[in-house]
C-alpha cells in the first residue's frame, strides 16, 4: 500500500522516540498496529461486498442475456415455421390453380373445371360481335 523503506521508518522512530518520549513509545506504536489493522479490515470488507455485488450484477445480467437469447431463438424458429408453413400452403394453392382448368377447352362451354366452378362465360358486355358491318352513326340534322 504505502512504499515504506528501511530508513524511512529509522527517521519515524527517531521523531517519535523524541516528540513521544522513550516510555510511551512502545504503547502508541501498539496503538497505532491495531487502529491500522482495523482500518484495513474496514477496507477489505467494503472491498468484499462491492465485488460480491458486481458479481451478484453480472449474474444477473449474464442470466438476463441468456434469458433473452433463449427468447430470440424461440421466435426466430416459431418465425421459420410459419414461413414454412405459408411457403407450403402457397405451393399447395399454385399447384390447385395450375390444375383447377385441366381438361376445358374453349370449344367445350358446358365443360366443368376440377373444382367444380364453372368458368366464366362471355357476357353480353364482353361479347365479341362478328357482324362485318358496323353501326351506322345516325344522320345529321340539316343546319337552318
Amino acid at each position: 500500500m504505502f512504499d515504506i523503506g528501511f530508513s524511512e521508518l529509522v527517521v519515524l522512530g527517531v521523531i517519535g522516540v523524541v516528540v513521544i518520549g522513550p516510555q510511551r513509545l512502545p504503547e502508541v506504536v501498539r496503538t497505532a498496529v491495531i487502529t491500522v489493522r482495523k482500518i484495513r479490515r474496514a477496507f477489505s470488507d467494503v472491498r468484499a461486498d462491492i465485488e460480491r455485488e458486481l458479481d451478484l450484477d453480472d449474474m444477473r445480467k449474464i442470466l438476463h442475456e441468456a434469458d433473452m437469447k433463449a427468447h430470440i431463438n424461440q421466435l426466430n424458429q416459431d418465425i421459420m415455421d410459419l414461413d414454412k408453413g405459408a411457403r407450403a400452403l402457397g405451393d399447395d394453392i399454385k399447384t390447385d390453380l395450375e390444375h383447377a382448368y385441366d381438361g376445358y377447352t374453349p370449344e367445350d362451354g358446358e365443360a366443368e373445371a376440377d373444382t367444380g366452378v364453372e368458368p366464366p362465360r362471355p357476357t353480353e358486355k364482353t361479347a365479341v360481335t362478328t357482324d362485318a358491318a358496323a353501326p351506322e352513326p345516325p344522320e345529321k340534322e340539316p343546319e337552318k
